[in-house]
């Protein structure tokens, strides 16, 4: 597996657009995939695959042999990459700001 973008918020019609510049299948999952089967299908094609339902959430079992050869991380130094504020403090951000 390789990193083929930088971790970014991106609207599902826009993402598939650039997709759709790659020669590849891309295989879709995501227990929201009927939200957005229609806009995938409709801009991929023959492209597009979507995993069976019963393959949309990952099993523990199969999340643990995904990382069994991987080199062990150090549990209380690793840090999520967030992306994006929660709701609740870009609220209160710009709360802040109108107060000035």
């Amino acid at each position: 597996m390789q990193i083929v973008k930088a971790d970014q918020l991106v609207m599902s019609a826009d993402w598939v657009k650039t997709l759709n510049e790659t020669d590849s299948r891309v295989l879709f999952t995501s227990n929201d995939l009927k939200l957005h089967e229609d806009v995938i299908k409709e801009e991929l094609g023959d492209k597009a695959v979507f995993a069976a339902v019963t393959e949309l959430n990952p099993r523990p079992a199969e999340l643990a042999l995904l990382g069994r050869d991987k080199e062990a991380v150090d549990l209380h130094t690793f840090v999520p990459n967030y992306i994006r504020l929660a709701e609740a403090e870009a609220n209160w951000l710009k709360a802040q700001e109108t107060k000035k």
